[in-house]
């Protein structure tokens, strides 16, 4: 009643499930040999494993086949379709011998196994890709087993915190200097004024885009959701985009300075009013390639009578590690084809609102809707996507935008950042949906407007 504890995703937040009879319950834990909750890789490509034990105390005292899948905690609700909620690792799993320790099998990246009152144990190997790590930030840089039954149902869930060594960072003169900080990072900002709700995005979340060129692409995000004292629910959805240029400065041990400043917008939902504003951001502080930075993060704008920032200037610890999905394999040739909306997917004979085809040299081609009602437009795209760095899943975007028989606030020319999803399975009314999905985050360099359009390929009939 009334708490300002901190809750963070898949460490401290409670899920309920309800289910129908006696299903299974899975209590699970695990221990790591610092015996701290952190599963520590010493070294550049090593590997670490931690031990767990798992019980069903469900299922009516009757063994069930459950399947046990690694996962990454959420960062938060809304990703955008850029970041996969961990660590550049592989993560496998193996039931073990109770007395050694050894696995039973070969580690996978999924176990099935038939769990009743008797205790079982397993271990949990993570393998560190070499040249990349994780600073130990314990709220977000975690690792851990969910457990699901024969339908599907999630009935248990353990987590681990990890971290593992990134490069030495290099001279900031060197000309692979900012190169070696490009990639997709998960993003954490904290301040702790006091207070749950007021502009301050107290624990927001979110993920930053570094180019091969230093170019830094900023988002964060926080969602609230309130209950008057007459259970009304209030939604409050804060927002920051902004673009800048990381600066690298003098390397002192493991990390070395760095900064930016970042130009943008912040825009708050669920209050009037809604409209954005521009805004400013200054990072400062440290960072190793190929793994993290971290640091302080200033935002300041021009209107303090908005309510998206009735009490900035905004002052926040900011974390970010680079994501699993910098190095997805991915190229430009691959990703030529058609891409359409979900529901287009489903039923070939929907109207598209958002429409793009690819060529085999990157060459981009479509138009894309956003916004609802009278506030609704419509936008073509006409450009170029590159990949300057075939290691990395840093996919660059320039073009033009145009009104598509409509006002487009985004019109004129833009330049951006994309990734391409892993598959995901959408339930719509029109059917089921298996599908990739192309997330753009574009910028009028003119202007300075931003929006971010998604595209979907279908992976299967």
């Amino acid at each position: 009643d009334n708490t300002t504890v901190k809750s963070f995703a898949g460490l401290n937040e409670l899920n309920l499930v309800p289910l129908a009879g006696t299903p299974a319950d899975v209590v699970s834990a695990i221990v790591t040999p610092s015996l701290d909750g952190v599963l520590r890789v010493t070294n550049q490509g090593g590997s670490q494993r931690a031990a767990g034990a798992m019980i069903n105390i469900g299922s009516g005292g009757v063994p069930e086949t459950l399947i046990l899948r690694q996962f990454y905690p959420r960062l938060g609700v809304y990703v955008f379709g850029f970041c996969k909620y961990g660590g550049p690792f592989e993560t496998l799993v193996c039931e073990t011998n109770p007395e050694s320790g050894e696995c039973l099998a070969e580690p996978t990246e999924e176990l099935e196994t038939e769990l009743g009152e008797e205790a079982r144990t397993f271990a949990v190997i993570v393998r560190a890709n070499r040249g990349f790590g994780a600073r130990l930030f314990p709220n977000m840089s975690r690792v851990g087993l969910q457990y699901f039954d024969a339908r599907n149902n999630l009935v248990g869930e353990t987590n681990i915190a990890y971290t593992a060594p990134a490069p030495a960072p290099v001279h900031p003169n060197d000309p692979a200097a900012l190169t070696g900080y490009a990639g997709i990072y998960n993003v954490n900002t904290i301040s702790d004024d006091g207070q749950m709700w007021n502009g301050s995005q107290d624990i927001g979340t979110g993920y930053a885009v570094i180019d091969t060129e230093g170019g830094i692409w900023l988002v964060t995000f926080r969602e609230s959701a309130r209950l008057s004292t007459d259970f009304v629910q209030a939604n409050y959805f804060h927002q920051f985009i902004g673009y800048g240029q990381i600066t690298l400065g003098a390397v002192d041990g493991d990390t070395q300075a760095l900064s930016a400043q970042i130009s943008g917008v912040t825009r708050l939902t669920g209050a009037n009013p809604s409209s954005e504003i521009a805004a400013e951001a200054v990072l400062s502080g440290r960072g190793a390639p190929n793994g993290y930075f971290f640091g302080n993060l200033t935002r300041t704008a021009n209107d303090s009578s908005h309510p998206a920032i009735a009490n900035w200037p905004s002052n926040t610890n900011l974390r970010a590690n680079i994501d699993a999905h910098t190095i997805d394999p991915v190229s430009v040739s691959a990703l030529a084809g058609e891409y359409s909306d979900q529901r287009v997917i489903a039923n070939p004979d929907a109207a598209a609102e958002n429409f793009l085809e690819i060529s085999a040299e990157g060459e981009l081609s479509g138009f894309f809707q956003f916004g609802s009602g009278d506030d609704a437009e419509s936008c073509t795209l006409n450009g170029l996507m590159v990949q300057p760095d075939p290691e990395r899943h840093v996919l660059m975007i320039s073009g033009t935008v145009a009104g598509n028989n409509s006002p487009c606030s985004l019109a004129g020319p833009v330049a951006g950042v994309a990734a391409y999803n892993q598959p995901r399975v959408s339930v719509l009314q029109s059917g089921r949906v298996e599908s990739r999905q192309l997330q753009m985050l574009l910028r009028n360099t003119t202007s300075g407007a931003f929006l971010m359009p998604a595209f979907y390929r279908g992976i299967s009939e």
